[in-house]
């Protein structure tokens, strides 16, 4: 089946419909203010982006692609790692007695506004070009996500309802 969707270029339509419900960071006494959603895709879906991760890693690294600043989406790099590297940097420049200026962005969210050409021109300028490329437009359009509502009653959660399906427009799925 993942071979086949690999060959084909199609990511399976049944696979990109998302259900998007809230998960609790905490208690259920603060649930209402600390609260972040996460879309749940099927045991396939999963499956076949976990092998598509280890062909696309696969390739990146024997093609040297990735700069060794890049922490992302690495072995044995973490956002910690990327932190030590810039407090160091920091400590460095003022050791040599160098001014530091610091401008710092809030990336939580760039997968969910991410333009879909921009990210088929940098695929194809990376050398990821025809069918794996064709395989990502697939995977990426037609998608749709629904929202699960659930009502508290007592300590349990109880389904309530599911809202209609929505195609998503912009953005890499999350899940």
């Amino acid at each position: 089946m993942w071979k086949a969707s690999f060959n084909s270029r199609i990511f399976q339509h049944k696979m990109k419909t998302a259900k998007v419900r809230s998960l609790f960071k905490q208690g259920i006494d603060k649930m209402l203010k600390i609260t972040d959603q996460y879309p749940f895709y099927c045991f396939f879906s999963k499956t076949l982006k976990k092998l598509l991760y280890q062909r696309l890693i696969s390739f990146v690294n024997k093609h040297n692609i990735l700069s060794e600043a890049q922490n992302g989406f690495r072995k044995m790099k973490t956002t910690e790692t990327a932190n030590q590297t810039f407090i160091q940097s920091i400590q460095d420049s003022m050791d040599q007695c160098l001014h530091v200026t610091g401008i710092l962005l809030d990336l939580t969210k760039a997968y969910d506004i991410l333009n879909y050409n921009t990210l088929f021109d940098n695929l194809n300028s990376y050398g990821i070009r025809a069918n794996m490329n064709l395989w990502f437009k697939s995977y990426l359009s037609n998608s749709s996500e629904f929202i699960e509502i659930t009502q508290m009653q007592g300590r349990n959660f109880t389904q309530y309802r599911h809202t209609s399906a929505r195609k998503i427009v912009h953005g890499v799925p999350q899940g």
